[in-house]
């Protein structure tokens, strides 16, 4: 039902492609709707204007926006904030200028919004421990992408696994031999743990 919804918006959208009125009403139908963009004439794409609106709708317009407005902190921010959710988390910040993509105020909000953002983090931000530590708070499984030294620090790792339980499967290889550190966890993560563990078996 949702394929043809999505088929017919499309259709629409080659068939009127000059027309900013089915543009935007298509574009902000929903969060899912921001593809719009790419089979729309390519002046909307360097209209600010629509451009924030699309992106502050569903933040996988982002992708299809003009090149010059990939390098607009304002721009991204809105598409993150505005244009995400946990049904549709995406990740505009891999489509953005590289400058953008090393400032710890955007990835931190891509962090807050649950998204993929860490893959290509700058080193600088892996080793910073005030970061990991919000952002294993946020989502345990954050911790694969800490810097070594911080998968193996005690208070992060700790708040990583109650978390979520499979961010044991990166902690730091000195500290799963740990045995004070092993007794700090609490009986409820090897319990979810386990459930996990038979969920992926029967998949």
């Amino acid at each position: 039902r949702d394929y043809f919804r999505y088929f017919l918006i499309k259709k629409a959208i080659k068939n009127f492609k000059s027309d900013e009125e089915i543009l935007l009403e298509a574009g902000t139908f929903n969060k899912h709707c921001g593809f719009v963009l790419r089979y729309a004439d390519k002046k909307f794409r360097k209209d600010r204007k629509i451009v924030l609106k699309l992106v502050k709708s569903s933040n996988q317009a982002y992708q299809h926006i003009d090149k010059k407005f990939k390098k607009d902190k304002s721009i991204l921010l809105n598409a993150i904030k505005y244009g995400s959710d946990k049904e549709v988390p995406g990740n505009p910040i891999m489509y953005a200028d590289k400058r953008l993509k090393n400032d710890i105020e955007i990835i931190w909000e891509g962090v807050k919004k649950n998204m993929p953002c860490l893959d290509e983090t700058p080193s600088k931000i892996r080793k910073n421990r005030s970061f990991i530590l919000k952002a294993v708070k946020i989502n345990g499984s954050y911790l694969r992408h800490a810097d070594n030294k911080l998968r193996n620090n005690k208070s992060i790792a700790l708040a990583a696994i109650k978390n979520e339980p499979i961010a044991w499967d990166y902690v730091g290889e000195k500290l799963k031999k740990d045995i004070k550190f092993i007794k700090t966890i609490p009986l409820s993560f090897y319990k979810a743990r386990k459930k996990w563990e038979k969920y992926i078996r029967n998949e």
